[in-house]
């Protein structure tokens, strides 16, 4: 999948989920009468039998499990053995070193463990470190990067080159396509380090770009973390499992990154993964050198058409229908009784402030300059009260949610409001004021209402309520084309740790330096405007087609979910 806003990277961040490093082999030859500065494979791995050995096992569709190749010398011998790291049986030979490992499910990632020698890694770490880094962040990504380093030079980098003339060597390559069973193309390797600090992440993908005469094959990545990084420093490579459309699910199976490995993919329909957010919080961040090897490719257009279902939106309902607008007093039986009598429905919602002439018409000012406006308090105080009590208090919470977030991950991860489920009408109040407000809001007196404030005549909408908890977000994607709108967001939210089943209490309000979770509009790759959650808030946003939005992850710092009545009021 191509991202329209993928950078240069390596998104390939895996490793063993099983431990840490088990004994030392140096491939970092300093034979000082030949070449005292030449990187190579150590003969263990370069020998006839490793190859063959973990090729195999790589190209095994059967296996499913994770596959341990591990080497040991005995009188001048070498004597490789494969074992399944979930067998609980101790290694035979406490003198094996472990070479390689192969995870077979959701889809093959190879592991060369030790590849470095500890001392040149330590240097190459020193190099970057004095290197200019760039914050990259957008819908899918939150991470510093280097520059690109295959063309970075000089003394003060001679191990970046070092490292990069050996990655990029026929020898390497060679070795490459010989474990993973590709043709790799000579003179093309993608080459750049990053850092992931508190909070930085990167979202679901395939890493799978194809260009007119080559296209991604391989991702690898070498990783520099500190040798007692953990999974509960974050930070792990997650791999998604697939439907029978070929599009991820959940993560299925985590990748704890070990320092001095080299884990390698084949990009593709089934390679989808992310960076899970790091969660340390020491100052030390999670450091990687990753890129790609490529491949010569023909009939491009071919490979693009099969790379996603041509229904892809709607197979997975990915915008909502719209519906015409209707009056709320028709067939709503469950509205309070007061809306029914025919008094003031506008008053009975909206703040008052929001409703004489003079406020409508500094609202239609501020907009039309604007193409956009948000109104604070907009609803009545009892009404937003009662709707937050409904929807986002402790003992409706986890009935009121669906259990499972929407599907694919690789446009969005949110929460949808179980319609079947949340509270219904109050026999003591006659009043269910959840369902009146949403019903209110897809209501032709709402729309009119809309009409006064923005001159813009509508004649359908459609309507998503959605709640974003930790790890909850939206993505920009080629084949998801909003149609032209008014979109129209209220923001709500409860307390914190609203979802623990506790009444806790303490902050509530959203605190988007440290938690993420705003709306971000841009064009092309210019940022437009940023709506921040807030209680009791309504945004109104003119877009265009051409206009795109996303909402920023949710940072697993923050202390309770925020909740949207998400809407698109169209035009004739």
């Amino acid at each position: 999948m191509l991202h329209k806003n993928e950078v240069n990277l390596s998104t390939a961040d895996l490793d063993q989920s099983n431990g840490g490093i088990t004994k030392k082999l140096k491939m970092y030859s300093k034979d000082k009468k030949t070449n005292e500065d030449k990187l190579e494979l150590s003969d263990d791995f370069v020998n006839n039998e490793f190859r063959d050995t973990f090729r195999k096992i790589f190209c095994n569709e059967s296996v499913e499990g994770t596959e341990e190749i591990y080497v040991y010398h005995d009188d001048k011998k070498r004597k490789y053995t494969v074992r399944n790291n979930e067998d609980n049986k101790s290694i035979e030979n406490e003198n094996q070193l472990k070479l390689g490992s192969v995870v077979g499910s959701p889809f093959k990632v190879g592991v060369l463990h030790d590849v470095f020698d500890k001392s040149f890694l330590c240097e190459l770490k020193e190099e970057l470190g004095n290197l200019e880094w760039r914050h990259r962040s957008n819908d899918l990504y939150d991470f510093y990067q280097t520059d690109d380093l295959t063309v970075t030079c000089g003394e003060h980098v001679k191990n970046v080159q070092k490292l990069y003339g050996y990655l990029s060597s026929d020898d390497f390559i060679s070795f490459m396509e010989t474990i993973s069973n590709t043709k790799l193309v000579r003179n093309r390797l993608d080459l750049a380090a990053q850092q992931y600090k508190h909070g930085g992440y990167l979202l679901c993908h395939d890493d799978s770009i194809t260009g007119e005469k080559l296209r991604r094959k391989i991702a690898y990545i070498l990783y520099l973390v500190e040798e007692d990084w953990n999974e509960s420093d974050g930070g792990c490579l997650g791999l998604f499992s697939k439907d029978e459309n070929n599009q991820p699910i959940s993560v299925v199976k985590k990748l704890v990154p070990n320092f001095n490995t080299l884990a390698f993919f084949v990009t593709g329909k089934s390679s989808y993964h992310e960076v899970q957010e790091v969660l340390r919080k020491d100052g030390i961040n999670r450091w990687s050198v990753t890129g790609w090897f490529y491949e010569n490719v023909e009939n491009t257009e071919e490979l693009l058409k099969n790379e996603f279902p041509s229904e892809f939106t709607s197979i997975y309902d990915i915008i909502p229908k719209s519906h015409p607008l209707q009056s709320i007093s028709l067939g709503f039986d469950t509205l309070p009784d007061e809306i029914k009598d025919g008094s003031d429905l506008l008053g009975y919602f909206i703040n008052k402030d929001y409703l004489d002439g003079t406020s409508q018409q500094r609202i239609l000012d501020n907009f039309l300059e604007n193409s956009s406006i948000e109104l604070k308090k907009f609803l009545k105080d009892n009404i937003y009260k009662e709707l937050v009590k409904q929807l986002c208090s402790s003992e409706n919470f986890a009935s009121v949610w669906k259990k499972y977030p929407v599907l694919p991950p690789i446009v969005r991860k949110y929460y949808l409001i179980d319609e079947n489920k949340y509270p219904t009408r109050d026999s003591k109040k006659g009043t269910d004021v959840a369902d009146a407000v949403l019903k209110f809001f897809k209501s032709t007196e709402f729309s009119n209402y809309l009409t006064s404030i923005t001159n813009l005549d509508f004649v359908k909408s459609s309507q998503e309520v959605r709640m974003f908890n930790k790890g909850c977000y939206t993505l920009i994607h080629d084949k998801v084309i909003e149609p032209e709108g008014l979109d129209v967001v209220f923001s709500f939210m409860g307390l914190k740790d609203s979802t623990d089943g506790s009444e806790s209490k303490g902050e509530t309000q959203w605190n988007s330096e440290k938690w993420d979770g705003g709306t971000h509009y841009i064009f092309e790759e210019d940022e437009l405007l940023t709506i921040e959650p807030d209680h009791n808030t309504l945004s109104l946003v003119f877009r265009t087609e051409e206009t795109k939005r996303f909402v920023k992850m949710v940072k697993s710092d923050s202390q309770f979910p925020r909740c949207e009545i998400n809407m698109v009021f169209i035009e004739q």
